[in-house]
């Protein structure tokens, strides 16, 4: 073979070979975990290409967005706190002439006093109290002359003036002012002014003869029976201001003084919510 012949067989190799490899290269790489697919194989026979749905992202969320709450059946609603019902007293001038009242109730003390024109309505004789509070101690009086029992009033309504008189009258009979206050309110704050308030009595034993008497523990223990509480009971100084007084009762109606316990020392104050 001359050397022309050879280089031309040469040349013809390098062209075939070079055919071969732009065919290979026209076959796509299979994608990958797919088997690869022979080639020339019929087209209906070809696994698809499996496309992956595409992802969401959810959105961030936003920072000033509050997520709404569904409502249930289930949850009862949220109670609002429950606020102070006690009303201040804020009394000037004039607004004096009528005592402080507090869900009904009123109330004359040191803290809470009246002027000299105020003067209760429905006074009754003989002991120039309130009409209610006359028939409720008429009831009282009954009862007990039934349990064998004597009660006489000793004092019943007492006017601003009456109030500043005895005052005076008796300031000898104490050590000092302070002990004087113990037991004698200053003008205008007297429950006597309201005319339903009495001291009550045997006929023979007052003043500190007559804390333990068959009497006063009658009182305290059946007086809300009918109406009435022991206003200043032993102990509670603090809270009323003044010395025990067996005697010294408070009419505020069966509403109010059955919620007190027999022979309770809870005081006005303390129901009102003052102390």
């Amino acid at each position: 073979m001359t050397r022309l012949g050879t280089a031309l067989i040469a040349l013809a190799a390098t062209v075939a070979l070079s055919a071969c490899s732009g065919a290979l290269s026209a076959v796509p790489a299979p994608a990958p975990g797919i088997p690869p697919v022979a080639p020339g194989a019929p087209a209906a026979v070809r696994a698809p290409v499996p496309v992956p749905p595409p992802t969401k992202t959810p959105p961030a969320p936003s920072v000033a967005s509050t997520p709404s709450t569904p409502t249930s059946a289930a949850t009862p609603p949220t109670q609002p706190a429950a606020a102070s019902t006690t009303p201040k007293d804020t009394r000037t001038g004039t607004q004096l002439d009528k005592p402080f009242t507090i869900h009904g109730v009123p109330i004359v003390s040191r803290d809470f006093p009246v002027s000299a024109a105020f003067k209760p309505a429905n006074q009754v004789a003989p002991d120039g109290v309130t009409r209610e509070t006359s028939a409720a101690l008429t009831k009282l009086i009954a009862g007990a002359r039934k349990d064998g029992l004597v009660v006489k009033v000793r004092s019943g309504y007492r006017s601003y003036q009456t109030q500043e008189s005895m005052l005076a009258t008796k300031r000898g009979n104490y050590s000092s002012r302070e002990e004087e206050l113990r037991y004698i309110a200053l003008p205008g704050t007297s429950e006597h002014q309201t005319g339903l308030a009495v001291d009550l009595w045997d006929g023979v034993h007052w003043g500190n003869s007559a804390v333990n008497t068959p009497l006063t523990k009658w009182l305290a223990a059946h007086g809300r029976e009918y109406g009435f509480i022991l206003r200043y009971p032993k102990g509670k100084e603090n809270v009323t201001g003044y010395a025990y007084e067996a005697w010294h009762l408070r009419y505020v109606g069966t509403a109010v003084s059955l919620k007190f316990k027999p022979n309770t020392s809870q005081t006005l104050e303390e129901y009102l919510g003052l102390a």
